[in-house]
């Protein structure tokens, strides 16, 4: 069986909602140096800040996590996200669960897998989308 590796190095990113898990990915059990950015921080200086990082934590509501995925392709960076409790949807769409640790360890897993994604009007789709025909709102109010 072989023993998982994780990333030597990685850069956090977080909101205002997830600087609660500063403490916890910058202390975690995997020999993983973090290096953490506020958002904000991080969008006014990513071109310096990715010149020696290959891999990013992300913990974020979607608007922004669409900037971070456009950035991640734009410097073939791999990403791992960790969602918050609150954000059941996306725990839903990405497969993962509610346990913040066990999202930790996978996002901090030196196994990246290439994974597609959608780009309509130069505008990168994350979530979901809809393909084709769609229908009316009164349509969907009926099925309700």
């Amino acid at each position: 069986m072989d023993s998982q590796t994780y990333f030597d190095k990685a850069i956090f990113i977080y909101e205002d909602d997830s600087a609660s898990l500063l403490e916890n990915v910058q202390k975690n059990p995997f020999g993983t140096q973090i290096t953490s950015f506020h958002i904000e921080e991080f969008l006014q200086n990513y071109k310096d800040i990715l010149k020696t990082y290959e891999h990013l934590i992300i913990s974020l509501q979607d608007t922004s996590m669409v900037k971070l995925l456009s950035i991640a392709i734009e410097f073939q960076l791999s990403i791992g996200i960790i969602p918050l409790n609150s954000q059941k949807e996306q725990i839903r769409n990405l497969y993962t669960t509610a346990d913040t640790n066990k999202n930790l360890e996978i996002a901090l897993r030196n196994d990246p897998k290439a994974i597609d994604l959608v780009k309509i009007n130069d505008t990168l789709i994350y979530s979901q989308g809809i393909v084709g025909a769609v229908p009316f709102i009164n349509d969907r109010l009926k099925r309700l």
